[in-house]
Formats: C-alpha cells, sequence, structure tokens
C-alpha cells in the first residue's frame, strides 16, 4: 500500500510534468502548492486555463463541481498521464474527458 505521503510526492511531480511541458508550448503556468485547488493555472494569448492534475485520471464529484465554478473566469480542465506507444504522454480534457491539449 502506498503511504498518503507517497501519493502526494507522485501527484506533485506529476503537476510538475504538465507545468513544464506547457510552458513548452508557449504557456505561463503557476503551480498552486500545498494542494490548493485548482493545481495550475495557465494563461496563453487570452486563453486563462484551470487544470486539476489528476494522476489516476478520476476526479471527485466535489473537485468537478469547484472546476465548473472557476469557468466564470477561465477553461476548466482535467489533466491525467497515459502510456502511447511506450511513451509517456499527458492529455488535458474538458470535465467530460473530451481530449483538448495532448503533450508529448
Amino acid at each position: 500500500m502506498v503511504s498518503k505521503a507517497g501519493c502526494r510526492a507522485k501527484g506533485a511531480r506529476f503537476e510538475r510534468l504538465v507545468k513544464h511541458r506547457l510552458e513548452a508550448e508557449g504557456w505561463f503556468v503557476v503551480r498552486q502548492a500545498a494542494s490548493a485547488f485548482p493545481d495550475l493555472i495557465a494563461i496563453k494569448k487570452n486563453e486563462a486555463c484551470f487544470i486539476e492534475c489528476k494522476t489516476n485520471k478520476y476526479i471527485s464529484s466535489k473537485e468537478k463541481s469547484a472546476l465548473k465554478k472557476l469557468s466564470y473566469f477561465g477553461l476548466p480542465y482535467i489533466a491525467y498521464p497515459i502510456k502511447e506507444k511506450g511513451k509517456s504522454v499527458v492529455i488535458i480534457s474538458d470535465l467530460s474527458y473530451k481530449e483538448v491539449i495532448r503533450l508529448v
């Protein structure tokens, strides 16, 4: 069984990975520390995104509701990892899990 601290560390590593990959695509990204909500705020041109990062793709109804409330200010997204042809790929999707951004 993985400890709570181990899960948090895995989540923090994934948040940093998403942040760096978005920055490589030209986004300005702020990572919220200490498990603040949402995990990332990303801005590019006139677009603001609120991103909750999930290593297991699961988002609770409470988190989904909170992201929906943020949609007044920007686009609410979920980021999760997948393996594709042996490579780690980050998928950023809307709240219905429709892919919006793919980061390799």
